[in-house]
Parts: C-alpha cells; sequence; structure tokens
C-alpha cells in the first residue's frame, strides 16, 4: 500500500501470469475499496508464499502456477476496464447506453479516468465522447509522423506502460468532439460521466440544468482521502463512484448542509 489501496500495478502483476503479495493484509483496507478483488484469498497467498521463499520453493508443488492462471482468468471477467465500463453503466440504472458524454477538464495522465476511456470505447466505439481529449491514450494514424516530443512516452508517468497509445480516434471512427454546450443543452447523450471530479468540472450548470440525477456520473478517482462536503453534494445530485471509499461512508449529512450554491454559485435566474 501507497498513497492508497488500489494501483496499476496489481492488475499488471495478475495480467503477467503472477501473484501480487501485499506486504499490508488487504482485510485491514475499507470494506468497499478494492470491492471486486478476492481480498481474502489474496491474504491467505500472501502468507503461503512469502518473500524470503525460493522460486523453486514457491512452485514445487505446481499450485503456483494454477492458482496465479485462475487470478489471471477472474481479471480477465471482472477487473478489465470493459468490465469496469459495464459495471458503471449498469449502476446508472442505463446499462445500455449508447451515446456517452465523458467529461473531465485535464489532459494528463489520469489512471482511473484513462481505464473508463479505453473499457467504454472498446464498448461503444463512437458512441463515446470524451472531452477533453486524452492524447496520450490515442495512437497515430497509419502512415504519420512520429508524435510530437510532448507526447512521446518517456513524457508520461510511468512511460505510459499498460495505458498510453492504446485507442484510436482516427477516420473511420469519426469522434465529434465539436459543439459539446449545445449537444448538452439538447440532450443528445444518455448519460454524462465526469471522470475526475476533483479535476475540474466542465460544462456543470449545462449539465446540471439538462441531465436527470440518474443520467450523471460523478466518478472520484483519488487516492485515499476521505469523505467530504464535494462528495456529498454530489452524491445527491447523481451516481457517485468512489476508488477508495473509506468506512462508514457515506455520512449522514443534513440537506441544509449541502446546496448547489455553496460549490457554484446561483444560476443566473435564480439570482
Amino acid at each position: 500500500r501507497k498513497a492508497g489501496w488500489d494501483c496499476l500495478r496489481h492488475y499488471e502483476i495478475i495480467a503477467s501470469g503472477s501473484i501480487p503479495l501485499f506486504q499490508d493484509r488487504l482485510s485491514q483496507a475499507p470494506e468497499l475499496t478494492m470491492a471486486h478483488w478476492p481480498k481474502r484469498l489474496l491474504d491467505r497467498l500472501a502468507q503461503q508464499y512469502n518473500n524470503t521463499m525460493t522460486t523453486q520453493e514457491i512452485d514445487a508443488d505446481g499450485q503456483y502456477a494454477i492458482i496465479a492462471a485462475a487470478l489471471r482468468e477472474f481479471l480477465k471477467s471482472r477487473l478489465t476496464t470493459e468490465a469496469l465500463a459495464a459495471y458503471v453503466l449498469r449502476s446508472s440504472g442505463i446499462p445500455n447506453a449508447q451515446r456517452v458524454l465523458l467529461l473531465s477538464a485535464h489532459p494528463d495522465p489520469d489512471y482511473q479516468r484513462d481505464m473508463l476511456i479505453h473499457g467504454l470505447r472498446r464498448r461503444l466505439g463512437s458512441g463515446l465522447i470524451d472531452f477533453i481529449r486524452p492524447a496520450h491514450l490515442y495512437a497515430s494514424p497509419p502512415g504519420s509522423e512520429i508524435p510530437p516530443s510532448n507526447l512521446t512516452l518517456r513524457h508520461l508517468y510511468g512511460y505510459g506502460f499498460t495505458y498510453a497509445q492504446r485507442l484510436q480516434d482516427h477516420a473511420p471512427y469519426q469522434i465529434d468532439r465539436t459543439n459539446i454546450e449545445e449537444r448538452i443543452l439538447n440532450h443528445e447523450f444518455d448519460l454524462i460521466i465526469y471522470a475526475s471530479v476533483h479535476r475540474g468540472m466542465p460544462f456543470w450548470p449545462a449539465v446540471y440544468r439538462t441531465y436527470a440525477p440518474h443520467e450523471r456520473i460523478f466518478i472520484d478517482g483519488e487516492d485515499e482521502h476521505g469523505w467530504c462536503l464535494w462528495s456529498s453534494f454530489l452524491s445527491t445530485v447523481g451516481t457517485y463512484f468512489m476508488r477508495e471509499l473509506p468506512d462508514g461512508c457515506p455520512p449522514d449529512v443534513l440537506p441544509s448542509q449541502v446546496h448547489y450554491d455553496h460549490f457554484y454559485g446561483p444560476f443566473p435566474d435564480d439570482a
């Protein structure tokens, strides 16, 4: 465990055919953090395969390879980006959404947002509009020149390992990222997803006016940071997903403590 319990490296370890051994017992993590992971099993495996064992000792009876393969199959069915996308859509109550607008306010790597974009793009194709466009997620069109220096892998967090340049949005995909506010006000989309709520919420007044709470999704992908009034507010106006959800959340918050005006001020016609 570092800043939080969940980490992209954990997924990569299992995908490579290995077993992640956690020094901190996962049973000590909040109950709903890493909720889709087999935490008790991984705790037992950490005790069984400790870091003092040699490679020969670890797989002396052949069980390590069998367990590692089973964990990899579990990951492929439950922990992929497409499984994440399906879970978010299903939890929203609109599992068959075809037109989804995913909004964020910064272009830099953001693992939770980037994994969700990847899963939704694989699931919906051009039905997902990601704005703003995280350029590091997309490969250059065939035959194009080398990407600009600021998009090369060496400039990305973790050198872009696992997540960078895995998607395509050049022709024939036709990803239209123009006139976003107008299209929001015309209710063009089935769902609006704010994919990184602590890093900006573009077009929020238009979304608040036009979309019902069940059509708004908020993603809090930060490392463990506890609950706050911002979280409380957003959970009252849409479906709120928190990657590192502490025990006892959400706490009891009086309605009088949470208002739109506290965060963005009154609408022009409400002033």
